[in-house]
């Protein structure tokens, strides 16, 4: 009987581990449970690791470095908080932001400075951040910040939400941002999307001709060049997404190459024959007055006070100003009808 010892355990040690687990109910329970936790738990550290690699796969973070500010705009008076709407944001908030909204659209606005990554942004305050991304193609992005406390997307003047869809080419992006007393606000901004990582984030390089460009960029509308051919007046404009266009004028010495002036309106300035001088109308305090500016020193001149209402038009010779008046407008001016000379 001694030898069977051996024998059973060699048979034992021989049988594959799976009959081991059927020999019996109760001695199968705690191998099979354990090694159905140990095949469970591999497959979910599988899954949530091929999951973990098609998700950056999917989505590219891009860090926007730097940006063009515009502001701030500090706030006048204390925000009331004790008074919100209905998505629980306070309506003084809604109306500063309403009235801001050039900080983001107006594309003739000249920038304050360039706001780096992680600088802080002065508080009881609204800003405007505008920034550039050219994509190669059509894909959309998810604005992230983190140190903002507030802020709206604008995408090429536009408001949207915090997802934006970009066009091939080149977008602006823009973040109306609302920083009240309490805020300590950073600029810390990510997008994050596909492709993002291939991205240009402001692209010194001149940008390609899009549909975004032909139906929205700013276009050139006229000139008026001075008598001595010194000075030039350039007009420009642009249509916005409401369909209204957006004037600037820009007055330039031709001899220096120089910008003398610019104006994010139309002017209605004139130069008359013999002179490089401009001629336009003002009012101040209730009076129309006519004015002359020089180029040169950039001085001005009232010509005439006490102007009638209405559309005017100078002689060749500068001599007369002649005004067509809207006698609806101004019944009491009928009389006025007359041409006046400025001189």
């Amino acid at each position: 009987m001694k030898p069977t010892l051996p024998l059973f355990l060699m048979a034992l040690c021989t049988v594959p581990l799976c009959a081991v687990g059927t020999k019996s109910a109760s001695s199968s329970d705690a191998p099979s449970t354990a090694a159905h936790t140990v095949t469970s738990t591999s497959d979910s550290t599988q899954k949530k690791a091929k999951k973990s690699i098609d998700s950056t796969a999917i989505n590219d973070t891009l860090h926007v470095t730097s940006a063009q500010l515009y502001g701030p705009v500090h706030l006048q008076s204390p925000v009331w908080e004790d008074s919100v709407n209905s998505d629980g944001k306070s309506y003084e908030e809604d109306e500063v932001k309403e009235l801001n909204t050039h900080l983001v659209e107006n594309k003739n606005l000249r920038p304050t400075r360039t706001v780096q990554q992680g600088e802080a942004l002065d508080s009881n305050s609204v800003n405007g951040i505008r920034f550039t991304v050219d994509v190669a193609r059509w894909t959309q992005a998810q604005v992230v910040s983190r140190k903002l406390q507030d802020f709206d997307t604008y995408v090429n003047g536009v408001s949207q939400g915090k997802t934006i869809y970009l066009r091939p080419g080149r977008t602006e992006i823009a973040l109306l941002t609302y920083s009240p007393a309490s805020a300590r606000d950073t600029f810390d901004v990510k997008l994050v999307g596909k492709d993002m990582a291939k991205a240009l984030l402001n692209n010194p390089q001149p940008s390609t001709f899009s549909y975004e460009d032909m139906i929205h960029g700013e276009k050139f509308y006229t000139m008026k060049m001075s008598p001595s051919g010194r000075y030039l007046l350039t007009y420009y404009y642009t249509t916005n997404h409401e369909g209204k266009n957006d004037y600037r004028t820009v007055l330039t010495d031709l001899h220096t190459q120089r910008t003398i002036y610019r104006s994010d309106k139309y002017e209605s300035w004139t130069w008359i024959d013999g002179q490089d001088k401009l001629y336009y109308e003002t009012q101040q305090d209730g009076d129309n007055q006519l004015m002359s500016l020089d180029p040169a020193t950039l001085e001005t001149k009232v010509l005439a006070t006490n102007l009638p209402e209405g559309t005017m038009a100078l002689s060749p010779t500068g001599k007369f100003a002649i005004y067509l008046i809207d006698e609806d407008v101004q019944e009491s001016r009928r009389g006025a009808q007359t041409t006046q000379s400025p001189r």
